[in-house]
């Protein structure tokens, strides 16, 4: 039983995600997303402080000369670390956010599930 596959074709020919059946499936699914979603909000806090540490790098990019005008200098090592500190965060941001999108929405319908089989039972 365990391991089967169920054959879940929808009228336009796709196949349409597979809901676990009782409760305590639903209810163990439901806790993996809720681990999945905080690992996710890890993936926000360390592509915050990428971006924070990118900003910091950018500031430090701008030189003074010697009569004190402020000038920038993108061929820096600063600037490059800024570049790189800043892409990192870019891609840990959109990724979080994608993921953080798409466990909220399973969730959701996971919970939806839930409640269905609860009432069906009662």
């Amino acid at each position: 039983m365990k391991g089967e596959k169920k054959d879940t074709k929808l009228q336009g020919g796709g196949n349409s995600p597979s809901l676990p059946s009782s409760r305590q499936e639903l209810c163990a699914e439901i806790h993996k997303i809720d681990l999945a979603k905080s690992h996710t909000y890890a993936l926000f806090v360390i592509g915050g402080i990428l971006l924070c540490v990118a900003l910091i790098f950018l500031a430090m990019s701008f030189k003074y000369s010697s009569i004190g005008k402020q000038s920038f200098a993108p061929k820096s090592m600063e600037f490059i670390v800024c570049c790189l500190t800043g892409a990192a965060s870019v891609i840990l941001l959109g990724t979080a956010s994608v993921l953080c999108i798409l466990q909220t929405s399973k969730q959701k319908r996971l919970k939806d599930e839930l409640k269905r089989l609860q009432n069906k039972i009662d």
